[in-house]
């Protein structure tokens, strides 16, 4: 599962860096979704993985999206997802919108 995915996003990457090598990439980390927390284990293993990614090269930075979605208890905040407990509602996009607003406006 996360061995996949960051294989998919190793590919991702160099893509992008061959085809425009100045472009700064930013990794935005699984969110913890209530209908999959039975996965919690891999996407933090993913998060992991991703951000180790990050660090190595200078063009990347990992966004940790995961902490601002949790409760008080370490659960994902169902506040935040729509019915489905997989996508987010306008709440969950008020906390990524505080979390990016930074990256975005940023002069790096």
């Amino acid at each position: 599962f996360p061995s996949h995915d960051m294989q998919t996003f190793e590919e991702l990457v160099y893509a992008i860096g061959a085809e425009l090598p100045n472009t700064k990439i930013y990794l935005i980390s699984a969110k913890p979704s209530p209908s999959r927390w039975h996965l919690q284990g891999k996407y933090e293993e993913l998060n992991r993985q991703m951000r180790r990614f990050c660090e190595s090269h200078p063009y990347l930075s990992y966004v940790d999206t995961w902490q601002a979605m949790l409760d008080k208890s370490g659960n994902p905040n169902p506040y935040l997802f729509l019915e489905d407990q997989l996508h987010m509602n306008g709440k969950g996009y008020k906390v990524w919108k505080k979390i990016l607003k930074p990256y975005i406006y940023s002069k790096n």
